[in-house]
């Protein structure tokens, strides 16, 4: 009767070690796929999406198109070109 107990305790220990392998699966599996679910439900929720597009619309829906700030310094520059090079000839013609 000894081989009887053992084999009961042997079958005993795998039959536990699988179910707890098959446990931590499916709390992984079950914590992945909850995961997912919440990041699919942050993302499809319009607030979310809103708040990383600056764009402003008109009234029909169309999007006002944004200056780039590169384009400012740009026109400044020029500006300033201008203005210095009609210092520069009135300077030159009255010397």
């Amino acid at each position: 009767m000894e081989w009887f107990n053992d084999i009961l305790e042997t079958g005993g220990e795998i039959l536990g070690g699988a179910m707890d392998t098959v446990g931590d699966f499916s709390d992984e599996w079950l914590g992945v796929k909850l995961g997912n679910e919440l990041d699919r439900a942050e993302s499809s929720n319009p607030d979310e999406q809103r708040k990383y597009q600056n764009d402003y619309q008109e009234r029909d829906g169309n999007v006002i198109a944004q200056a780039n700030p590169m384009q400012n310094y740009l026109l400044i520059g020029a500006g300033m070109l201008i203005v210095g090079g009609a210092v520069y000839l009135a300077l030159k013609k009255g010397g």
